[in-house]
């Protein structure tokens, strides 16, 4: 082999090494480095979640897995649901931007980790955790910077604003949780005098049946508008703190029965003043919306009567919820 031959052999060679030394080596990721926030994993797969804000009263949700979100501190409610998708929003998609610091004393208080502005601990269904320190606002004015795992980041502000509701922006401030379209059945039972005064209403399709106080068909579009306006109840204030129902029957008993099984009750109780009061501290003008019940009370006088039933009998069975359409707050001010 002559000796040029054997220098293009080892110029071969050369160049062949010194490109597998390049691949093995690491690309700087300096400035470059972006990591997902929760490491892929989703907020709706928590089963708890905790934050405290520095110098606030920590707030926590827990949920059992397939159960649904509860506040468990400072307060016991349920959580609301649309305020967690939009938590949920800005913290699955959420990046991080590696700032390439250690994470020194000094750079920890340099970037507001000493204390951190809010502390968030999320624990997720498969037993895995992750903590996040949010720091102080970053250069950009539009980002904060974030210290997860031992490294020192920067986010989205957002990440600091959706967490600064207050406790009653997390509570659910819808009265039911059940869909329109899963109704099978409504009762409202209703304290009347010394007795109740019952209103018992079944779905089937689009046809809707009155089954108490009288059995009889009731107006389609009416029965509808009466559950939307039921289901459509929400909460306008919360009473502070948690609240003990009374040692007494409640005053209104709502009842979904659910198409897809079970059913959601929400009782009421009234408070000496006349207003009401839920145990779920979430119905407030409830008895406003019963004014339907006139109009399905009118529709089964009329369909009883075209059947050939007595007036008078029929007037008679419905006494009790005609009087009940009485003003409870006649003669009180302010009403």
């Amino acid at each position: 082999m002559g000796w040029r031959t054997t220098l293009s052999l080892s110029v071969v060679v050369g160049v062949l090494g010194l490109a597998l030394w390049l691949t093995d080596q690491k690309p700087s990721d300096k400035g470059n480095v972006e990591v997902p926030l929760l490491s892929g994993r989703t907020l709706g797969r928590a089963t708890r979640i905790r934050w405290e804000a520095n110098g606030a009263q920590p707030i926590e949700i827990r949920r059992t897995p397939g159960g649904p979100f509860r506040l468990a501190e400072p307060i016991d409610d349920l959580a609301s649901g649309a305020h967690l998708v939009q938590l949920a929003n800005c913290y699955d998609g959420a990046n991080l931007h590696d700032e390439q610091v250690e994470d020194s004393a000094a750079n920890r208080a340099r970037f507001g980790f000493d204390p951190p502005r809010l502390v968030l601990d999320v624990t997720f269904e498969d037993g895995t955790s992750q903590r996040v320190e949010i720091g102080k606002e970053g250069r950009r004015g539009n980002d904060v910077y974030v210290r997860r795992d031992g490294r020192i980041y920067s986010g989205g502000a957002a990440l600091w604003s959706s967490l600064q509701g207050s406790v009653n922006d997390l509570r659910e401030h819808a009265v039911f949780q059940t869909m329109p379209m899963d109704v099978a059945e409504l009762t409202i039972d209703q304290a009347l005098g010394n007795g109740r005064s019952l209103l018992r209403l079944s779905c089937t399709g689009s046809d809707w049946q009155l089954l108490a106080p009288v059995k009889g068909r009731a107006d389609p579009q009416v029965a509808s508008a009466f559950r939307m306006q039921v289901l459509g109840l929400h909460i306008d204030e919360f009473a502070p703190g948690n609240w003990r129902p009374p040692e007494r029957p409640a005053d209104v008993v709502v009842t979904f029965l659910r198409r897809s099984g079970g059913e959601e009750k929400v009782s009421v109780w009234r408070q000496p003043d006349g207003a009401p009061v839920s145990c779920v501290e979430k119905i407030k003008v409830l008895n406003e919306n019963l004014g339907e019940i006139r109009d399905m009370a009118q529709d089964a006088l009329e369909d009883a009567i075209l059947m050939g039933c007595d007036e008078a009998q029929v007037r008679e069975v419905l006494r009790g919820l005609v009087d009940s359409l009485a003003n409870p707050y006649k003669g009180k001010s302010g009403r």
